[in-house]
C-alpha cells in the first residue's frame, strides 16, 4: 500500500469514528445514567 493511500485511509477512519451515531449515543446515555465506572463495558463493546 502506498504511503499516500495509507494516510487517506487513516484520515477517513478517524473522521468516521468521530461521527456521532447510535453507538456514541448509547455510550453517552449509559455514562449519564450509570457513571463512568459502569459505562466502561459499553465503551469496550
Amino acid at each position: 500500500m502506498a504511503l499516500h493511500t495509507w494516510w487517506l485511509f487513516v484520515g477517513s477512519v478517524f473522521l468516521l469514528s468521530g461521527t456521532p451515531g447510535p453507538n456514541m449515543l448509547h455510550v453517552m446515555s449509559r455514562s449519564v445514567q450509570l457513571g463512568l465506572r459502569r459505562s466502561v463495558a459499553a465503551m469496550a463493546g
